[in-house]
């Protein structure tokens, strides 16, 4: 709470100064839509894929618990080492949009996948070979995410120099 204060009287002072946004009204709003993707696979993610799982892809509960288990962790080990190789990337597009770019095209290619029946299987298919084919999707999807996720809330301090101005972009997301 002591830190949303402290920002808080930062973006009054700006104002009080009389300092103007130097980010374009444009580029604002290009930062706040290029993370719609993200947000809405991710909502659709955490609300139905155990829901798909169990009652489409015919999984039992146990093996969509398991798969949705080794994504998450595949992601939570995935998105430090991200954060790190995003630092130390070189890029003539910049370092962050090359990250943010490969993790929606990763997000875009898994995502269709996940959310369809096992492509190749059939009534014959053991739940260990359907169980295995959303985990390789679901990977793709988490390290895709992840690197969407950093690709994106990284660019916040290097095209913002106002602290009222990354509030915005960060509340506008």
């Amino acid at each position: 709470m002591k830190n949303f204060r402290l920002v808080f009287k930062k973006i009054e002072s700006d104002k009080k100064l009389g300092k103007k946004s130097q980010l374009p009204l444009l580029q604002k709003a290009a930062f706040i839509i290029g993370h719609v993707l993200n947000d809405l696979v991710g909502n659709t993610w955490f609300s139905y894929l155990l829901i798909f799982l169990i009652m489409v892809a015919k999984l039992p509960s146990a093996n969509a618990g398991y798969v949705l288990l080794v994504s998450q962790v595949f992601e939570a080990v995935c998105t430090p080492i991200i954060g790190i190789i995003c630092d130390k990337t070189i890029c003539r597009y910049g370092r962050r949009k090359v990250w943010h770019l490969l993790g929606s095209v990763c997000v875009s290619v898994a995502f269709p996948f996940i959310y369809n029946r096992c492509i190749g299987c059939n009534n014959n298919s053991s739940t260990t070979t359907k169980m295995f084919y959303y985990i390789g999707f679901t990977l793709v999807f988490g390290f895709g995410w992840g690197s969407t996720q950093i690709g994106h809330l990284s660019l916040i301090p290097e095209i913002c120099k106002q602290e009222s101005e990354r509030v915005e972009l960060v509340a506008g997301r």
